[in-house]
């Protein structure tokens, strides 16, 4: 049910992944302009492309790997096709769970470095 909830959710971010991809590269270019100025202004705005970036990354990531979810237990299926089916959704809700705990990382991480 969850895995269902977010690939319906990454469905309809898809149309949103290019963009995610874009503004994840004008964030790095924007970090590199950052490190290769010789002025101190530029540290808030690495700080500020830095957040930016891994935000746009994780957002392709999560469209990227829920789009496409393993098929649901078939009770007509074979006793090993199930037992696979199984294990892959139990992996997929691993991933979803990985993916969960990095955006709380995330959020940790974005506040102190936009907040000091």
């Amino acid at each position: 049910m969850m895995l269902f909830r977010l690939h319906q959710f990454a469905l309809c971010l898809l149309p949103v992944r290019s963009l995610c991809l874009l503004l994840a590269c004008a964030g790095f270019g924007a970090s590199i302009y950052a490190l290769l100025a010789a002025e101190s202004q530029h540290s808030q705005l690495l700080r500020i492309a830095l957040v930016f970036t891994l935000w746009s990354l994780l957002l392709f990531a999560f469209i990227q790997l829920f789009k496409n979810i393993p098929t649901p237990v078939l009770p007509k299926d074979r006793w090993f096709v199930r037992f696979r089916t199984h294990i892959k959704l139990a992996l997929y809700k691993l991933l979803a769970l990985g993916v969960a705990c990095l955006g709380v990382m995330l959020i940790s991480m974005s506040l102190k470095l936009l907040l000091l």
